[in-house]
């Protein structure tokens, strides 16, 4: 009996091992199914914005390769112009009978047009800079250059100190002149009463007086 009860119970605990395998194997099914739900969601709202971005990302793409060709152009035509020592172009009108170099005439047309299309290709840039948001300038020198029309105090520097010491005196004896003018020009209603001597004068001029009439 013995013998029969322990392998009844080894069988009980193999069933029992058994189940709660089944059980755990299902468990972590149902998480595994539980957790990719929330990543396949991810995978496909991502997906979605990927296909919402392309477009836009596709454009940008586009405008910077433009703005890195046109950079490179750029350089190009900068180094072609600034090239020449010298310019081309003749200095006065040539003569009917004077024979024209076409070797020089092409190298003429030839600079000419990179300076146009240099100038052409500057505006665009500095356009594009300021409605594409793509940075070409730190800041145009034509807006930093100082101007004598906008601004007044740099003007100051024109007259010299001893040009200034020179108006500063004029504009003081016109002053005084002025002033001593009016003075003269103003009538005084007291001048007329004041006394002609001090009381030190008039106490000495009578006690002269009476010493005077006391020795008579």
């Amino acid at each position: 009996p013995s013998c029969r009860r322990i392998q009844y119970l080894k069988g009980k605990e193999g069933q029992v091992k058994k189940i709660i395998r089944a059980r755990s194997l299902s468990g972590t099914n149902g998480q595994r199914g539980r957790l990719d739900k929330p990543k396949d969601e991810l995978v496909r709202s991502h997906s979605l914005n990927l296909s919402q971005d392309s477009s836009v990302s596709r454009s940008r793409f586009r405008e910077l390769n433009t703005f890195y060709n046109s950079l490179e152009r750029l350089g190009q035509l900068e180094r072609e112009t600034s090239s020449s020592s010298n310019d081309l172009r003749p200095s006065r009108r040539m003569r009917e009978e004077e024979i024209i170099d076409y070797d020089l005439w092409k190298r003429v047309r030839v600079q000419e047009k990179a300076e146009r299309e240099l100038s052409q290709l500057k505006s665009k840039l500095k356009q594009d800079q300021r409605e594409k948001d793509l940075f070409f300038l730190p800041r145009d020198p034509e807006d930093v250059r100082w101007r004598s029309d906008l601004d007044t105090g740099l003007r100051n520097r024109e007259k010299s100190v001893e040009d200034l010491k020179c108006i500063l005196n004029e504009q003081a004896l016109n002053f005084e002149d002025a002033k001593l003018r009016d003075l003269e020009t103003r009538k005084d209603h007291y001048k007329p009463l004041w006394r002609g001597s001090s009381v030190i004068d008039v106490a000495s001029h009578l006690e002269e007086k009476y010493s005077t009439l006391g020795e008579k």
